[in-house]
């Protein structure tokens, strides 16, 4: 028999517990895509660029976007999409043409419609949009725009297919270049088989972290590895996002930052349970909620499509996300189970 104040302990646990997930559940869904970076199963890269001394062309943001850098002395102009000027990147920074339709349909990978005013058969009028001579811009010529998949990729998407081939003009002075590149269709994961993998992981540690010496030992080094994953995955993210003015640590601590602090409290709460003090189930159960969500829900795009927006290969992130999810939701789990039931204190 269980004391009155040993039940109510219990349920305050468990309701603090609740709270929590609740608390939490928003928090990790907003935090999902806040840098603007998604996964995808389209593979943009460029087969050759103009040979402009001081000039480099590169896609950047698991090709999202394109990034021209010009050392050189002179202006390069991108054009448009009817051949107007849109961009130049002078020595002295990059100007834009509001003219063009150019700069508002490129300001989102999806584009905008563009304000009346603006025609390519208008005379330029350019603002000084950078001090730094290097433009960032979503080229929509470089992109698989359609909503669904192209019908010979939608007739066996199992395979790699060629999408398209796109080119972007370049002009310096009167001579006109151009950048191409290809869109390639790149097969996307089983989530079937990722999803049964983290059902798998989360119920092999809930049965393992219900022992005791899984809660003294085990549990420690999951929630531990757990956090690691998610700052692993934070951090690439990170550094792929990250922009000229902008280094990936303050990308880290603001468009990553709430998987990031998941982590951290993950790793912390694994070194209090080492130390054996009361309460090192709930901070480890608690922390693992934490993790599977902002580390782990919020990432689930990366078992449905193939390329995600990580400095590494795309199965190394789901690898780390079904780490931080399966661990995160199976010691979770494991402190809700133990919440409800009578503690063994002679074992302890």
């Amino acid at each position: 028999m269980t004391s009155r104040a040993e039940r109510d302990t219990r349920s305050a646990r468990l309701l603090g517990i609740l709270v929590l997930l609740v608390i939490l559940w928003p928090t990790s869904a907003s935090a999902h895509g806040i840098n603007g970076l998604a996964e995808s199963d389209y593979l943009v890269e460029i087969t050759s660029t103009p040979d402009l001394p001081g000039v480099t062309v590169r896609t950047i943001e698991t090709g999202a976007r394109i990034e021209l850098i010009n050392e050189a002395p002179y202006s390069v102009e991108v054009l448009g999409y009817s051949g107007e000027p849109y961009a130049e990147i002078r020595p002295d920074g990059v100007y834009l043409n509001r003219m063009s339709p150019a700069p508002y349909l490129n300001e989102t990978d999806g584009g905008g419609p563009p304000p009346s005013f603006a025609s390519a058969a208008a005379t330029p009028q350019w603002l000084k949009a950078s001090d730094e001579p290097r433009l960032r811009w979503h080229d929509h010529r470089a992109g698989w725009m359609g909503r669904q998949p192209p019908p010979h990729v939608q007739d066996d998407p199992q395979l790699r297919h060629r999408v398209l081939d796109w080119t972007v003009p370049l002009r310096v002075g009167t001579n006109v270049h151009f950048v191409h590149g290809h869109v390639d269709w790149i097969p996307p994961p089983d989530t079937a088989v990722w999803t049964a993998g983290v059902l798998m992981l989360a119920a092999c540690v809930t049965a393992s972290a219900l022992s005791t010496v899984g809660r003294r030992w085990v549990a420690p080094v999951l929630i531990a590895l757990a956090g690691g994953a998610a700052v692993a995955d934070a951090v690439g993210r990170a550094t792929t996002a990250a922009d000229y003015d902008v280094p990936w640590f303050l990308v880290l601590i603001t468009a990553e930052a709430w998987p990031a602090l998941a982590g951290l409290a993950s790793l912390a709460a694994a070194g209090y349970a080492l130390t054996r003090k009361p309460g090192a189930d709930l901070a480890w159960g608690v922390a693992g909620a934490a993790t599977a969500l902002m580390a782990g829900v919020s990432r689930f795009g990366g078992f449905t499509s193939s390329i995600t927006p990580t400095p590494w290969d795309g199965d190394v992130t789901r690898l780390l996300v079904l780490i931080a999810l399966g661990v995160g939701t199976g010691l979770a789990a494991a402190t809700l189970v133990s919440a409800r039931r009578p503690r063994d204190t002679a074992s302890e």
